[in-house]
């Protein structure tokens, strides 16, 4: 058993001794931060838990070819963050001031840490939405295959599949409401989005439905995916995209994103 390992369960026990009052002051106000350096400034993320810390400690592992593709993002242009979880990426695309950042997380546990990153960060041209993208505009619920912790991923809205189109039996559901890509433009005032992200464990061909006509806007000039060749949904969203226009497509480096960009562009 390892020294840090020693510290920690000491570090849980002394936690589990000490008064409701102090316990509640330790969790509100001394909890770490975390810096993500990038080329417009440092950005900061509210360590609540050890996911969290985690996916920052290894963000440029885990999310390297992403941030290279937020790097070319024209001055001016619109970022959908479909997916955000806490915000590494959407916050990392929100350093650039040039930049106006649309995230969507429907995971309450996520989005509160989300908003809280911006909050910390004073940033003012990012916007997150609690809500799920789908093929239709409806109510449901959010079905979550592990505990909603901070910083969790594997949600899925209204089809309980993951990313390998296997059925889970959600541990925790959460009602939340379904919009559609075309809608948030066309009836409710969104920019149209330049550059586009989508990770929702395994729905990314229902959101993709749900937004044709803004797949088909030239504005639109690229897109990352998380998909691969041996998941159920992979050919749908492949022939979704190249109906619109996104004939050219690339495996990104050590992640399990496709990046889709339009002919022409």
């Amino acid at each position: 058993m390892t020294i840090q390992h020693n510290i920690y369960r000491a570090s849980r026990w002394l936690a589990y001794k000490l008064p409701t009052k102090v316990k509640g002051l330790l969790a509100s106000e001394i909890v770490p931060t975390k810096t993500l350096r990038t080329p417009h400034g440092p950005v900061r993320f509210y360590g609540f838990g050890r996911l969290p810390m985690s996916r920052i400690e290894n963000a440029y592992i885990r999310q390297g070819a992403i941030f290279k593709w937020v790097d070319t993002f024209l001055p001016e242009s619109v970022f959908w963050d479909i997916g955000a979880n806490h915000g590494t990426i959407s916050l990392y695309a929100a350093a650039n001031p040039h930049i106006k950042v649309i995230s969507v997380e429907p995971l309450a546990s996520n989005f509160w840490l989300l908003n809280k990153n911006i909050f910390i960060n004073r940033f003012t041209t990012i916007t997150a939405y609690p809500i799920a993208l789908s093929e239709t505009n409806n109510f449901g619920k959010l079905g979550s295959s592990h505990n909603p912790t901070p910083g969790v991923a594997g949600s899925s809205f209204g089809r309980y599949h993951n990313d390998r189109n296997e059925y889970f039996t959600p541990v925790f559901e959460q009602g939340t409401v379904g919009f559609t890509g075309d809608s948030l433009v066309y009836s409710h005032g969104i920019a149209m989005p330049n550059y586009l992200k989508i990770d929702v464990d395994g729905t990314e061909n229902h959101v993709l439905e749900g937004m044709t006509r803004v797949l088909q806007s030239s504005e639109l000039k690229s897109i990352v995916l998380e998909t691969s060749d041996d998941r159920g949904d992979h050919a749908e969203c492949v022939a979704i995209l190249e109906t619109a226009g996104f004939g050219k497509r690339y495996n990104m480096p050590d992640t399990a994103n496709w990046m889709f960009e339009r002919c022409g562009v």
